[in-house]
């Protein structure tokens, strides 16, 4: 069997960033992306039946890589304003979001619109394979 590559991972990390359920396949090295909310009534669905088929058809082949639960995506934007925010006045403001309601929504808006989403982009891309690659590590018989 084939181990997971660099590159696997790093598409890992952006399909679950996506909010896509990631399986992989340590018998062929493949990977396979499904929404994960997907309504399998829904039409959509459709559009992903070659998946579904081939994970439903194969299930014990494939090893679910979960992603963050909503309390580590907080500590994501709570790490990223302790250690990347310079701007004391900013920084505050992004605490102060992170203390009051719809703290996911409120901190996307206030980063897209600000000097520091090319730094988050960065930071979360590079917390993600982190993520990933901590998982991988933590199964790592399953992986290879």
């Amino acid at each position: 069997m084939k181990s997971i590559s660099t590159d696997q991972i790093k598409e890992i990390a952006e399909h679950i960033d996506m909010g896509l359920q990631c399986y992989y396949n340590a018998k062929n090295n493949k990977l396979l992306f499904i929404p994960k909310d997907l309504d399998y009534d829904d039409d959509m669905a459709e559009c992903w039946q070659e998946e579904i088929d081939t994970l439903g058809n194969n299930p014990k082949d494939f090893i679910e890589i979960e992603a963050p639960e909503s309390h580590d995506s907080f500590r994501i934007m709570k790490d990223f304003t302790n250690s990347i925010v310079k701007d004391s006045v900013y920084q505050n403001q992004l605490f102060n979001i992170l203390e009051n309601r719809k703290p996911f929504a409120n901190f996307k808006n206030s980063i897209e619109n600000s000097s520091y989403s090319e730094d988050w982009f960065l930071f979360k891309n590079n917390w993600m394979i982190q993520w990933v690659e901590s998982l991988i590590e933590l199964n790592n018989e399953e992986f290879e």
